[in-house]
């Protein structure tokens, strides 16, 4: 593939919208977002571009799932902050993220992440021949063995120097550069923000891995059952193990109950049916009933705390 990725100096800057606006504009990631509690998400998108580096930044109001994929061709460096020392954990492919952890995406990873509290997800996209360069020119070694278990770590000495790069670069290349008479070329400061980011970073410690109840296996049996009448007597039955256990474990892990992340991925699916639906040819309970919501009064009352607006305003969004 061409080594250009992005339209060099383009800015992304959208500072208020809701999921489905964010999905709308995110057009080279295929992302899905799930609210994970009742109520409004508000949301921001804002990126820069090199031709071969994206620094971008997306910012959530409340607990979000955002799922998906991202464009082919790069390396991904994930981080989430709500900008204090003592940032709020986070959840990564059924693993907690550690404060200041960053994750690091390649080819064939999809993303899988939970937040738990209002958040900013900093994303670095970077053409991948140009990552395995410049890791490789900055570290002195190729970085296959280091970022296989995907976890690097912010230095503690370097975490304000780290945003401040993340804030600062894409200033200079979208409006300092153009500036400029004579225009260094694109390469050389794409290799000084990797280079100063990577200063930033440090490789994580050997850990050993210690057997658990893997509440990953909860998880998946509550995806695929989304249409099933599934509850947790049946879940415990499947894996023989005690209701607290479960019940404990999933959320230490995802910070909600089974029984409830069950009925938000009901609750998402229902709204993304009715915003894709005729409203002359459906019908909101017959859709409902399809995620095995009976009671269609506790069902609308329960939608519209989740998404602060009722199934049938949601079924005429685009009326």
């Amino acid at each position: 593939m061409s080594d250009i990725l992005f339209p060099a100096g383009l800015i992304v800057d959208y500072p208020s919208l809701d999921i489905e606006m964010m999905q709308d504009y995110v057009t080279m990631w295929n992302i899905e977002y799930k609210l994970l509690r009742k109520g409004v998400c508000e949301g921001s998108l804002w990126a820069a571009h090199t031709p071969r580096v994206q620094l971008g930044i997306s910012h959530f109001s409340q607990e979000v799932m955002i799922q998906g994929a991202f464009p082919d061709g790069c390396i991904v460096l994930c981080y989430f902050s709500n900008g204090s020392l003592t940032d709020p954990v986070n959840n990564f492919h059924n693993r907690i993220i550690a404060p200041h952890e960053i994750i690091v995406l390649r080819k064939g990873d999809k993303l899988d992440f939970l937040t738990y509290t209002t958040v900013n997800f900093y994303t670095i996209v970077i053409e991948e021949k140009l990552f395995y360069k410049e890791f490789n020119t900055f570290f002195g070694y190729s970085p296959g063995a280091s970022i296989k278990k995907k976890r690097l770590y912010l230095k503690h000495d370097h975490i304000l120097l780290f945003h401040q790069a993340i804030n600062s670069w894409p200033s200079y290349v979208t409006e300092d550069f153009l500036k400029l008479t004579n225009k260094p070329e694109y390469d050389k400061i794409e290799s000084e923000i990797l280079h100063q980011l990577f200063s930033c970073m440090r490789f994580a410690p050997a850990i050993k891995k210690r057997k658990k109840f893997q509440t990953k296996t909860v998880r998946d049996l509550l995806h695929k059952n989304i249409k099933k009448p599934i509850d947790m007597t049946i879940v415990i039955k499947e894996f023989n193990i005690g209701g607290s256990q479960v019940y404990n474990a999933f959320k230490k892990e995802y910070g909600i109950t089974p029984k409830k992340y069950l009925k938000i991925l009901r609750f998402n699916a229902i709204k993304k049916e009715l915003l894709l639906a005729d409203p002359k040819s459906v019908t909101i309970s017959g859709i409902a009933r399809k995620y095995h919501f009976v009671q269609m009064g506790h069902f609308a009352e329960g939608y519209k705390q989740q998404f602060g607006e009722t199934p049938s305003q949601t079924l005429r969004h685009y009326q």
